[in-house]
């Protein structure tokens, strides 16, 4: 792709145009829902003003038409995937569409020991669904473990499909990792094993084209806020037959042919499981999208992409600090990694504060990260419209970043205080911050369960005594150096005080006009909230 062409593709996504404070927007949050181009946004626009009349009932010609586009949109998606229409099913997004498929598929035919075979780095919402029903029917979860190279371990699965699992519940890309799962070679060894079969698109798609026919799962799931397309809709396939035999899973308007007090019948799929108003709007936005996708050259785009993981991860590589997680032998435009002396939560921080958009946590996959000895990761997730230099910018914050933890932060604690509030711009005030937690000493007696504050996206403990002589004692640790600095701020505040001279609300109004609350991402925004919410129950009453 040409630099003309790769500025003219950015033009047709509004949103890459932001500025984050000083700084332009680089977005590599793709993972959790990418950018929309403009045609998506003008269908939703489009529809509210010139369609917006409920589907399927009316006999007005504003009905109809609004009909006619919410089921081309259904059309669109059938040739893109290459199945029939109605094997397709309009749900609010991947999640809604896994727990569609284990109440109203699953659970009616499972039994007491029966088996469900998942993967390890399964969303949470490939797991829980089935653990509910698990649960709730007596059966079992297998699940498949990764080898160190972050590939599946085959010989496992193959061993596990020995037990004679009910249902296989696979992912078709790592949400954490990016790793690209052999799933159509799975999903035959799973059939001949006497399984039904799942596959959670939802990574996979904003990548790369595939053919349901080829693939010849039962069921096949994506979302189309991943996919370039609104949120809160999704599409659900499966195989016409296995519909025809499941029973609704919610009932309602639009999803009968005849109800009266004596008998209800229920339409033909996928009306059936389409129960009240549907997402109009978004099914008509994730079929604009699907136009946009069809009307590119994906494989030069995915092309593209890969060359920019290449210089990521290269680049990644060449940062001390830096140890990558493992990623298989195939993967998408994703890398995860961890650090060995930060959290990765103070470097997603700081990288905000660049206007540089990642995602840091355990990315829905908690049992991946236990798996490999972690608790979280910085995820980095590219799509089409990133660009080289963004990806060099990412890199060169990075290597800023951990650099400077390695080397002596110059001035005094009490210095550092000072340049926490007098500095004239947050990026000067969150490098003050950071230094000033660095000179902190670590406090491991404070690392207790009773002392923990709960609610703040990292660790965090805090003990407030109070002395013979009628004076506070705040003592405060937290695994994250921006937690730590924080709650430095506070301690600040409070030691050496007596109760009557706290005043918490104020404290808290202090560090939000410093933007404490507003610059930080939400979440840790709201840790802020939850530390003073917890210094009010510590502090002694009356």
């Amino acid at each position: 792709m040409t630099e003309q062409q790769l500025k003219r593709l950015r033009s047709e996504f509004p949103i890459l145009a932001t500025r984050v404070g000083r700084e332009s927007l680089v977005y590599l949050d793709n993972a959790a829902t990418t950018q929309k181009p403009r045609t998506v946004i003008d269908s939703q626009s489009n529809y509210y003003r010139r369609q917006n009349a409920n589907v399927h009932r009316a006999a007005h010609a504003l009905a109809a038409e609004a009909t006619s586009a919410y089921e081309a949109a259904r059309q669109k998606i059938a040739r893109w995937l290459n199945v029939p229409a109605n094997t397709l099913i309009w749900t609010r997004g991947a999640t809604e569409s896994i727990n569609l498929v284990a109440q109203a598929w699953l659970e009616p035919r499972l039994k007491v020991d029966d088996r469900i075979l998942l993967l390890v780095s399964n969303h949470h919402a490939n797991i829980l669904p089935w653990q509910q029903i698990a649960r709730r029917c007596g059966a079992h979860l297998d699940v498949v473990a990764l080898l160190p190279d972050g590939n599946l371990d085959m010989e496992q699965y193959r061993s596990l499909l020995a037990r004679q699992p009910k249902m296989v519940a696979l992912s078709h890309v790592s949400n954490a990792l990016g790793t690209v799962y052999p799933v159509k070679e799975m999903i035959a060894q799973a059939q001949a094993a006497g399984a039904w079969t799942l596959v959670d698109g939802a990574q996979a798609l904003p990548h790369f084209d595939i053919d349901l026919a080829e693939l010849n799962c039962d069921f096949y799931l994506f979302s189309g806020h991943k996919t370039f397309a609104p949120t809160g809709i999704g599409v659900l396939y499966g195989r016409y037959e296995l519909l025809e035999q499941m029973q609704p899973w919610q009932t309602g308007g639009e999803m009968i042919e005849h109800v009266s007090f004596n008998e209800t019948r229920f339409a033909a799929p996928p009306l059936r499981f389409e129960a009240g108003t549907p997402n109009i709007a978004g099914a008509i936005g994730l079929g604009a999208a699907i136009d946009y996708l069809s009307s590119i050259d994906r494989v030069a785009f995915e092309s593209h992409e890969q060359r920019l993981l290449a210089l990521c991860v290269d680049g990644l590589k060449s940062i001390a600090d830096v140890s990558l997680l493992p990623s298989g032998q195939q993967q998408v435009a994703l890398t995860s990694c961890t650090f060995k002396q930060l959290q990765v939560n103070d470097v997603a921080t700081y990288l905000d504060s660049r206007g540089i958009a990642v995602r840091a946590g355990h990315h829905c996959a908690q049992p991946l990260m236990q798996a490999l000895g972690i608790d979280s990761s910085l995820r980095i997730s590219l799509a089409f419209y990133n660009t080289q230099a963004e990806v060099e910018r990412l890199l060169e914050a990075l290597d800023q970043f951990c650099s400077n933890t390695q080397v002596t932060v110059r001035g005094s604690q009490a210095e550092l205080l000072e340049q926490v509030y007098s500095a004239n711009d947050w990026q000067s005030r969150f490098s003050a911050l950071m230094g000033l937690a660095s000179k902190l000493k670590a406090d491991p007696a404070l690392q207790q369960e009773q002392f923990e504050v709960q609610g703040c996206a990292t660790r965090t403990w805090m003990d407030l005594q109070l002395s013979d002589s009628g004076r506070l004692q705040l003592r405060t640790e937290a695994q994250s150096r921006v937690m730590k600095g924080l709650l430095y701020l506070i301690a600040d505040r409070v030691n050496g005080r007596k109760p009557s001279e706290i005043e918490p609300a104020r404290i808290k109004q202090e560090l939000i006009d410093l933007g404490f609350a507003s610059q930080l991402t939400q979440t840790r925004g709201n840790a802020l909230m939850t530390l003073f919410n917890h210094l009010e129950r510590l502090l002694p009453k009356g």
